[in-house]
C-alpha cells in the first residue's frame, strides 16, 4: 500500500521528494513546553450544569477537554465547563454545534483516560470529558446496504423508533451531523463483541449506523469543533449543465441509483470545499500569512468549483435528472468568538489544517488516482486523473500551510498537533466501512471499505512521517514560500 500511495502522489506532482520537502519545511519547532490549559472560576452549579440521565429519544453527545498537568484525578476535573475557547481534545459529535456549557461525565472521563491508542502511549490522562443530552436526532431512515459505519451508545432513556431485534434498544435511524444515518446491524454486532469500540461508547450498548460520507476535497466546518457540513442535493441544473458523455442505459436501475448517490455525495464534499478554502483564505489574511499560501488557497477554491460541477454532472447522468447543491449553511452557531491571541489562533488553524486538509486531501488524491486506474471510460479516466492532480497539489499546499503555522506558533502548536495525531490515529483504526456494491470499479469508484483502508494507510505511511518531521525534528531555521527566513534559536 505504501508503494501505491507514493506512486499515486508522485504521478500527480506530490511525489516522495515533494512530500519530503513539505515535511522538512514543517520541521521547525522545538517542542519543549506543554499545551494550553483552560481554567474556570468556581460557580454554584445550577441544574443545567449537573450530570443527569437523558430522557426518552435523547442521545448523549460529548467532548473531552485537555488540561495538561492540572487534573491528575477525575475528582479534580471542573464539574462543568464552558465550550467557547476551550482546549477541545476530542469530540463525539452527533450534532454540528456544541452547547455553551456541559457537565462533567466522570464515567466517560475514566473510560477515556483508560483507553490505549493502537500501537502506543497517549496523553489521555490529561483530559476531562463532558457530556450533554440532545433531542431531535432520532429520525426514521430507510435501510442502507453499505457505507461508513459510526457507532454511538444506545439512547439511555429508551427510544420510540427501535431497530429490529435483537437490537431494539438502538434507534433505527439518526441524524449525525445533520445527515441521515441508517442502523447497521453487522457493525453493531462486531462492536458489541469488542471489535474497536473505542473510548466513547460502552461496547455492550453500542449502536452503529451507516453514513454516506466520501473522502474528496477539503472538509468545511463553520466552527472548529463541529462535524463537516455539506449542502443538501436539490433538483437543479445550474451545476450540472453539459453532462459527461456516459453510457448509462444498459445499467440496472439499482446500480444507476448507487452510482448517482455516490457521485452526489462526492459532489457535495467538493462543493463544500469551496467554502472551506474561502474560509481558510480569511484565516490566512488574519494571521498575516505569506502571499503564496493565499494564492494557493484561492486557486484551490477554483479547482473545487470545477470538481463539484463534474461530480454533479455525473450524478445527474446516472439519475436521469438534474442534481445540484442547495444552500450551504456557512453560519457559525453560536458565532465564533474573536481570538485576540495569535498563538491560540495559529493553534486552531494548524489543527484544522491537519485534520481537514493534510489528511483528507492527501487521502483524496490517492483515492482519486486509484479510481482513475480502474475506470473503464476514457473520458471518466481523464476527468479523475485531472482531479487527482489537483487534489495532490491541494495536499502539498496543506502541508505548506501546516509548516508555516508550526513555524509561527511554536511549542503550543506542536503540543496540540501531537495530541491530535494520537487521537486521530485511534479514530481511524476504529472506523468501520462495510463493503458495498461490487460493480463500482468500472465506473471509477471504490468500495467504502477500500476507501477507508486507503485513508488509514495514508495516515500511517504519509501523515505520521510528516507529523514526525513537524513535531520531532530540531531544525532551527527554515526558508518559507516568499523567501522569508527566520531563526528559531534562543
Amino acid at each position: 500500500m505504501r508503494r501505491r500511495i507514493l506512486a499515486a502522489l508522485g504521478t500527480s506532482g506530490l511525489g516522495a521528494l515533494g512530500l519530503v520537502s513539505a515535511c522538512r519545511s514543517a520541521a521547525t519547532a522545538n517542542h519543549d513546553g506543554g499545551g494550553v490549559a483552560t481554567s474556570h472560576a468556581p460557580q454554584p452549579p445550577p441544574s443545567s450544569r449537573v450530570f443527569a440521565q437523558c430522557g426518552r429519544d435523547e442521545m448523549r453527545d460529548a467532548l473531552c477537554i485537555g488540561f495538561p498537568g492540572s487534573h491528575a484525578s477525575v475528582d479534580s476535573c471542573p464539574k462543568w465547563t464552558t465550550t467557547a475557547g476551550a482546549n477541545v481534545y476530542d469530540t463525539k459529535h452527533l450534532q454540528t454545534s456544541l452547547p455553551d456549557e456541559a457537565p462533567l461525565d466522570a464515567a466517560l472521563t475514566t473510560r477515556y483516560r483508560a483507553f490505549k491508542m493502537p500501537g502506543g502511549g497517549t496523553s489521555n490522562s490529561e483530559v476531562c470529558c463532558y457530556s450533554y443530552c440532545v433531542a431531535g436526532l432520532l429520525k426514521s431512515t430507510p435501510p442502507k446496504a453499505a457505507g461508513r459505519s459510526l457507532c454511538f451508545d444506545a439512547p439511555e432513556g429508551g427510544t420510540s423508533l427501535p431497530a429490529a431485534a435483537p437490537y431494539a434498544e438502538c434507534a433505527s435511524g439518526l441524524l449525525v451531523g445533520g445527515e441521515q444515518a441508517a442502523f447497521e446491524p453487522e457493525g453493531t454486532r462486531r462492536t458489541r463483541a469488542g471489535d474497536g469500540a473505542g473510548p466513547w461508547i460502552e461496547s455492550e450498548h453500542a449502536c452503529c449506523y451507516y453514513i454516506d460520507m466520501g473522502f474528496l476535497g477539503r472538509l468545511f466546518r463553520a466552527t472548529p469543533a463541529e462535524r463537516p457540513r455539506v449542502a443538501a442535493a436539490v433538483a437543479s441544473d445550474a451545476w450540472a449543465r453539459g453532462p459527461e458523455a456516459l453510457e448509462v442505459d444498459a445499467l440496472s436501475p439499482d446500480l444507476r441509483e448507487t452510482l448517482a448517490s455516490r457521485r452526489s455525495a462526492d459532489a457535495a464534499l467538493e462543493h463544500a470545499s469551496v467554502a472551506s478554502f474561502a474560509q481558510v483564505s480569511l484565516q490566512l489574511l488574519a494571521l498575516g500569512a505569506p502571499p503564496e499560501l493565499l494564492r494557493g488557497a484561492h486557486q484551490a477554491a477554483l479547482d473545487e468549483i470545477e470538481h463539484a460541477q463534474a461530480m454533479y454532472r455525473l450524478a445527474s447522468a446516472y439519475r436521469g435528472k438534474p442534481c445540484g447543491p442547495g444552500p450551504l449553511d456557512v453560519r457559525a452557531d453560536p458565532p465564533s468568538a474573536a481570538v485576540s491571541d495569535r498563538t491560540t489562533a495559529l493553534t486552531a488553524f494548524a489543527r484544522a489544517t491537519l485534520e481537514d486538509a493534510c489528511i483528507a486531501e492527501t487521502a483524496g488524491a490517492v483515492i482519486a488516482r486509484r479510481c482513475a486506474e480502474v475506470a473503464q471510460s476514457p473520458a471518466l479516466r481523464r476527468l479523475l486523473e485531472r482531479i487527482a492532480d489537483d487534489e495532490a497539489r491541494h495536499a502539498e499546499l496543506a502541508w505548506q500551510m501546516l509548516a508555516w503555522a508550526v513555524y509561527e506558533g511554536g511549542a503550543p502548536v506542536v503540543s496540540e498537533l501531537r495530541q491530535r495525531l494520537e487521537v486521530l490515529g485511534g479514530e481511524l483504526e476504529r472506523e468501520v466501512a462495510t463493503p458495498d456494491h461490487r460493480d463500482l470499479e468500472p465506473h471509477g469508484l471504490l468500495s467504502r471499505a477500500e476507501e477507508a483502508e486507503i485513508l488509514r494507510a495514508t495516515f500511517r505511511e504519509v501523515v505520521v512521517p510528516c507529523g514526525a518531521a513537524a513535531l520531532q525534528a530540531a531544525v532551527l531555521s527554515c526558508e518559507w514560500p516568499g523567501g522569508d527566513q527566520r531563526s528559531l534559536g534562543a
